[in-house]
């Protein structure tokens, strides 16, 4: 089997598989006791171990199923788990996250010292202590059955299913024991619901027992029919099925049960279990009693898998698709306005058919591009358990608004500014315990990741309830620095001074740490965002914490522009900006601090001269003609545009530019105009910021 055609694929399933064991590790950290969550764990450790195996990486095949071995005997109950376990599992994790960067990369090492350390740990965190007493389960002979799965026999009970014991011996001399097992195995599987086996069902695969194994099995068939089938391999010596009784041992730990598992939970999960697909299909009349009840619910897992099937696309084949799209609407464009030009009833006809066309085909491909910001959110609860673990602070982190939409450029892209934010926030803004309790406030800090849609913008907010900033101290460490001046200072304004923080190599930090305080940081969230059409705000108070806001455009493809002139030069303005259209005359521009603005309803719109701020050559004013100002509005703030001319709407698709050419970020990509022209894109943000 040629296995570098599958490298892809093992690769995108890895990594969604590390994140899941991320994501329920850190659930496991707060409910130790939840065996749902280990088993769930446990299952995709197993799968990850199985895929690597395959493809012939051993490395995350053996560490996986160490962390397995440990998982086990908490699963079963025997092991109660503890910090020190969860913190090894959290390093394995670690390492299993850096091999299979090893591997994009390249890297196909067969032997690791750091594994076999780990490996280490993590027989040494099985070992008992103070704190980790060994909990014994009732039992039958030498098997001990946890909570669960006693709880999923007595339900399977009410669903007409029987609990049996089937005892397998094979003959003296028997060459592949643990193929005869498997077989063994395999065939009851297809009989019932397998609950258990003893040895564990890996250990026989291996043949590591003597003749003899045990099996327990929930099923709707008699025992003849169980040993027939089972006779049927070879190299059997005896059968011997058993009804398995475990009222006994469901009374006595029928306390703890409740505790940990939900009744109706737990009948849900055995409807999935036991009930599939085949028993559906395959089921024969005299079965069809113990199963009714159930019918209405598989039917509606089968009904919603068929919906929701999706298919794994190449990122490089979705970018392409994009290209090809744009181009597309630039066509459409440009043969619209030649079928303006020629006059055609039949052209205009049967442009405007394949301008609907291009509209669906355009609206799908830009569904297909975004994704839900949680791709980027979930790897923040293990950031800030980390770092809070080392900085000796208790918080609580609050994640809201993960199901938010935005263009996968843009969630590639983010994910770094964000981390800057987080350590920050962690590091400078939240006070240690004492330090909170001290200040009058709870123990624990609060940060909060929220991100929400507003208008064609996404925001993402980074918040805490830390100590906040104070603008005078900002200024006066600025002035030390020589960033401004001490008359500079006098008149800056408290949002000013809280922007400086962006400034490069400016910190707030009195001694540089591994997290922060370097002067590195914020300058690169600030350059990141601007690169990608966005802005960055900051409000904070002293005492009560810091609010950061991202602003970003949830498409960075194609967008509705309206496009203006100023001089001969042609640009675009993207239409969810423009709040409306203005004309003024010149005696109603006033100056105020050196700025013009003007009056607008009561309330003062500073003005933005385009052919200063980018130059515009050969630029020339009607003095007796009014000025037309487009009000430009983002994150609450308003600014006027005096342009030329409105040239009208247009559907337009961005394409990059060099930052070299881009003015003080001031421009954010160019497009093809219908005429083969092309056109700058303005950076609302950007200019409604630097005002």
């Amino acid at each position: 089997m040629e296995l570098d055609q599958y490298l892809g694929l093992f690769i995108d399933e890895s990594k969604e598989n590390l994140q899941k064991l991320n994501e329920s590790l850190l659930k496991l950290e707060s409910s130790p006791e939840d065996l749902e969550i280990l088993n769930d764990i446990f299952r995709v450790a197993h799968t990850l171990k199985g895929m690597s195996k395959t493809m012939g990486f051993n490395n995350v095949g053996d560490l996986t199923h160490n962390m397995e071995n440990v998982l086990d005997p908490l699963r079963s109950g025997s092991v109660k788990t503890n910090d020190k376990i969860i913190s090894v599992l959290f390093k394995c994790l670690d390492k299993l996250e850096e091999l299979i960067k090893n591997i994009i990369d390249g890297i196909y090492e067969d032997k690791d010292s750091a594994i076999v350390d780990l490996v280490s740990e993590l027989k040494n965190s099985l070992i008992s202590t103070d704190e980790q007493s060994s909990v014994e389960k009732p039992t039958k002979g030498d098997i001990s059955f946890n909570e669960y799965e006693l709880t999923l026999i007595d339900n399977a009970k009410d669903q007409g299913f029987r609990a049996v014991e089937v005892q397998v011996t094979l003959v003296n001399g028997c060459v592949l024991p643990g193929v005869r097992a498997y077989m063994v195995v395999k065939a009851l599987e297809g009989e019932g619901e397998l609950i258990k086996t003893h040895p564990t069902v890996e250990e026989l695969e291996n043949g590591e027992f003597e003749k003899s194994f045990l099996l327990y099995l929930l099923t709707t068939n008699d025992n003849d029919r169980l040993s027939e089938i089972i006779d049927k391999i070879s190299e059997i010596e005896k059968v011997n099925v058993s009804d398995f009784d475990v009222n006994n041992m469901q009374q006595e730990s029928k306390e703890e049960v409740k505790k940990e598992i939900k009744k109706e939970e737990v009948k849900e999960e055995v409807k999935k279990v036991l009930v599939t697909e085949r028993d559906v299909e395959e089921r024969t009349p005299e079965d069809t009693s113990t199963v009714t009840v159930v019918d209405s619910v598989v039917k509606q897992q089968m009904s919603v898998k068929n919906v929701q099937q999706t298919i794994r696309v190449n990122a490089n084949k979705m970018d392409k698709l994009m290209n090809l799209v744009g181009e597309l609407v630039i066509s459409r464009t440009r043969i619209v306005q030649y079928s303006h030009e020629v006059r055609s009833d039949e052209l205009t006809c049967l442009v405007g058919l394949m301008g609907g066309i291009t509209t669906d085909i355009q609206e799908i491909v830009m569904k297909l591009r975004m994704v839900p910001i949680d791709q980027v959110f979930n790897r923040f609860p293990r950031l800030v358990r980390d770092i809070s673990r080392e900085l000796s602070k208790d918080i609580n982190l609050k994640i809201t608004g993960k199901d938010t939409e935005i263009d996968r450029v843009v969630v590639d892209e983010i994910g770094d500014p964000l981390v800057h934010l987080i350590r920050n926030s962690l590091d400078h803004g939240l006070e240690t315990p004492e330090e909170r309790i001290k200040g009058g406030k709870s123990s624990k800090g609060t940060l909060e990741l929220l991100a929400f849609n507003e208008g064609d913008n996404i925001l993402i907010k980074v918040c805490d309830d830390g100590k906040g900033m104070d603008p005078e101290k900002i200024k006066a460490l600025a002035v030390k620095k020589g960033m401004i001046t001490a008359e500079q200072a006098k008149s800056m304004s408290d949002k000013d001074a809280l922007d400086l923080i962006f400034a490069p190599g400016f910190s707030t930090a009195k001694v540089a740490t591994d997290l922060s305080g370097r002067g590195v940081g914020m300058d690169v969230v600030k350059s990141k965002v601007s690169s990608l059409g966005g802005t960055v705000g900051i409000l904070s108070k002293v005492g009560e914490g810091t609010t950061i806001t991202i602003s970003l455009p949830s498409n960075m493809a194609i967008l509705q522009a309206l496009l203006i002139k100023v001089g001969h030069e042609t640009y675009a303005t993207p239409l969810n900006y423009i709040s409306e259209v203005i004309d003024v005359s010149t005696d109603q521009v006033k100056r105020i601090q050196n700025k013009e603005v003007i009056v607008l309803r009561g309330k003062t719109l500073p003005l933005v001269r385009l052919n200063n701020l980018l130059d515009v050559p050969n630029y020339v004013e009607d003095a007796e003609k009014p000025l037309t100002v487009v009000v430009i509005k983002s994150q609450g703030k308003c600014s006027g545009i005096i342009v030329s001319e409105l040239l009208g709407q247009q559907e337009v698709v961005i394409k990059p530019i060099s930052k070299s050419l881009c003015y003080e970020d001031y421009i954010s990509g160019a497009i093809t105009l219908g005429n083969g022209q092309v056109a700058l894109v303005l950076n609302v943000n950007a200019l409604i910021v630097n005002m």
